[in-house]
């Protein structure tokens, strides 16, 4: 159970030189916004509207899942 938008478990992943430590839907969503190196690719745009939505409904952990594929989908997990 996520708690304010905190993740349990952290989502660790590598855009470019620099390791993102992502533990919360606030920080997932700046990251998608500010930082991602890919594409707005359908996941990204499911994660970004999951992690938007959060702020609304609650539903952080659907968030993070939604997250974490996009991410997947860049090879960037290093762990999550």
């Amino acid at each position: 159970m996520t708690v304010r938008g905190w993740w349990n478990r952290p989502v660790i992943l590598w855009t470019g030189y620099a390791e993102h430590r992502v533990t919360s839907t606030a920080e997932a969503e700046r990251l998608l916004v500010e930082d991602w190196p890919g594409q707005q690719s359908a996941l990204y745009i499911q994660a970004y509207n999951a992690c938007a939505a959060a702020r609304e409904t609650g539903n952080h952990e659907y968030a993070r899942r939604a997250f974490l594929r996009a991410a997947r989908e860049l090879n960037l997990v290093d762990a999550g």
